[in-house]
């Protein structure tokens, strides 16, 4: 009975971990990323990618639903942990479609944080504030996740 009890947990914990974490918009398991809401908009999801030694800068994840009938755009992002935060992507990376989605990603649009206060740590959490057109401000804690 204690080995089935062992081999169960073992599975549970197997089937947890994601395939690629690099690429997943969601942060890691067991972070405390709680989703906002400012008129049609709703930051779903976000995460900060642990910086690794060395690196000038760190990058960052959402995943942003636009509720209402007219597409937002994003302004502008800022953070007191850097001295730049800027979106970066595609030309269209700032539009979130009427009754759509926008979903960063480390190969698409995503956030990048320049001269970074101290390197990002897994487990620590970012102030962000997203600024849409319509919407206006969003304060954000996004959770630091490993890389």
């Amino acid at each position: 009975m204690r080995t089935a009890s062992a081999l169960l947990a073992g599975l549970v914990l197997l089937t947890a971990v994601p395939a690629s974490a690099d690429d997943s918009p969601l942060p890691a398991m067991g972070s405390a990323f709680r989703p906002v809401e400012a008129g049609a908009i709703r930051v779903e999801s976000g995460s900060v990618t642990a910086m690794r030694q060395g690196e000038e800068e760190g990058r960052g994840l959402l995943t942003i639903a636009n509720r209402g009938t007219t597409p937002d755009r994003i302004t502008s992002v800022s953070s007191p942990s850097a001295a730049e935060t800027r979106l970066v992507g595609p030309e269209d990376a700032a539009e979130i479609p009427a009754q759509g989605r926008l979903t960063m990603r480390t190969d698409g649009a995503h956030l990048v944080f320049s001269h970074v206060a101290e390197p990002f740590r897994a487990g620590g959490e970012i102030a962000v504030t997203v600024t849409f057109e319509t919407a206006g401000p969003i304060g954000l804690r996004l959770p630091v996740v490993g890389n």
